[in-house]
């Protein structure tokens, strides 16, 4: 179901297909993405018992939350055909799951 909040790519009509098929299978992820954001982290269980734990949640929210804002704001302004800030709201996204590599390791 998709969240009425959430913002995503138009897909035009004569797009080729295969096009026509990435856009979709972003759109989806989008709203994927969106439907795991949480409003609240509840501090039970191991989050209770370990301050890292709890940070590294709360930290992991904080980016799912930049990451749905960035793809929404590059889906806004490629609709509106505004290629600058949909490029660099992409660029963001790369950065941001690098950092997330990064992280990881």
């Amino acid at each position: 179901m998709t969240d009425a909040s959430v913002h995503l790519f138009r897909i035009p009509a004569g797009m080729a297909d295969e096009d026509a098929k990435s856009l979709a299978a972003i759109n989806r992820e989008i709203v994927e993405l969106a439907e795991r954001r949480r409003k609240t982290i509840a501090v039970a269980g191991h989050l209770a018992r370990s301050k890292i734990a709890w940070k590294i949640e709360t930290f992991a929210e904080a980016v799912l939350y930049r990451l749905v804002a960035l793809a929404e704001g590059t889906a806004l302004s490629w609709n509106a055909a505004i290629p600058l800030p949909a490029f660099l709201c992409t660029r963001a996204v790369v950065e941001t799951i690098a950092l997330l590599v990064d992280f990881q390791g």
